[in-house]
């Protein structure tokens, strides 16, 4: 009796441990814009999240948690001014600001630009990180 609980437990386990770490994997990407779908939707093709995805996974070993969390942070004000501008085809219009966004917008162009050039400039491995990489094209 003992065995077939024994048995049972690490069946249980071997089944168990692997879906919960599935299940538990969250995307960077999602951090930014929403969810897949969201950048989908927006005009985006799943083959850029899965693009910026890389590069954020890349970002997160290359920069510091302070660093990468403010990196995070304006990206996301990035995005939700990209996903309001953007067209259909995901193209991004920043013409389409007013004078105070654009410059809001070029604003945080300029703060990203130093963590690019960081993530660039590693000798890490790895694909190099754009602005452009972070809006839909």
């Amino acid at each position: 009796m003992k065995k077939k609980i024994v048995m049972t437990s690490i069946l249980s386990a071997a089944l168990l441990i692997p879906a919960g770490v599935f299940a538990g994997y969250s995307y960077l990407a999602d951090g930014i814009y929403g969810s897949k779908e969201a950048l989908v939707k927006a005009g985006g093709t799943e083959q850029q999240y899965e693009k910026l995805e890389t590069k954020l996974e890349r970002a997160k070993q290359v920069l510091n948690e302070r660093e990468f969390t403010e990196f995070m942070s304006l990206n996301k004000q990035l995005a939700d001014y990209n996903l309001r501008i953007a067209d259909a085809q995901g193209t991004v219009h920043p013409e389409r600001l007013t004078k105070e966004e654009q410059q809001n917008y070029d604003q945080l162009l300029k703060k990203l630009e130093p963590y690019f050039e960081k993530l660039n400039g590693t000798k890490e491995a790895g694909p190099s990180v754009e602005a452009g990489d972070l809006i839909l094209d």
